[in-house]
């Protein structure tokens, strides 16, 4: 399983806005997405940062969102973050909510 972690620096006042743009946007273009298991979005205590985490079944099915979903995600983001978010993507290696199988490490 991959997992792919989005950084954003958000706009002041603009948390709650970020929760409904990845409920109404974010969320069902990922379920549209092959391979897609699940998304965790954590806000600071601050208001000012957010850090978005999905999990795929491979890196190619969270490459494939990231060519064909995620510019229509950065244009929705674009109404509550500063600048555009940072993505990276890591392999899971352990998780006590997902079945992790089979990891390389």
């Amino acid at each position: 399983m991959f997992s792919r972690q989005v950084t954003m620096r958000l706009k002041r006042g603009a948390a709650a806005e970020l929760a409904t743009v990845v409920e109404r946007v974010v969320i069902p273009a990922m379920r549209r997405q092959k391979g897609f298991r699940d998304e965790i979005t954590l806000i600071a205590a601050d208001r000012l940062e957010a850090v978005s985490t999905s999990f795929w079944d491979t890196a190619e099915d969270a490459e494939e969102f990231n060519l064909r979903a995620y510019p229509g995600v950065l244009e929705a983001l674009s109404k509550v973050v500063e600048k555009n978010p940072k993505a990276v993507t890591f392999e899971v290696t352990n998780s006590t909510i997902h079945d992790v199988v089979g990891h390389t490490l």
